[in-house]
């Protein structure tokens, strides 16, 4: 028998139902992928507002400002989501 210390809940593998992960998974996909708007949200606003020339470094820049929003609301979740916001609104675009 597994021991436990205060407040540590130990759970067993054969516990665990597919179930559980499947929703984990679909959670973290939702989340990331609304990172990545909101991260292309802000990699466009720039050329809708002023003829930039798309250029290889700016789509390799914008593509990694994409992929790391998309990572950062997945591991930082709503906290995320709100600083970014807040970003948002500081900026004056809305």
């Amino acid at each position: 028998m597994q021991e436990k210390a205060l407040g540590e809940s130990v759970m067993e593998p054969d516990k665990i139902s597919s179930t559980d992960t499947d929703k984990s998974s679909m959670h973290q996909l939702y989340r990331f992928l609304g990172g990545a708007v909101l991260g292309a949200f802000m990699v466009l606003v720039p050329y809708w507002l002023a003829p930039i020339d798309v250029t290889p470094l700016s789509i390799g820049v914008g593509s990694a400002l994409v992929i790391t929003c998309g990572l950062l609301s997945v591991r930082f979740g709503k906290q995320f989501f709100e600083t970014l916001a807040n970003l948002l609104g500081a900026s004056g675009l809305y």
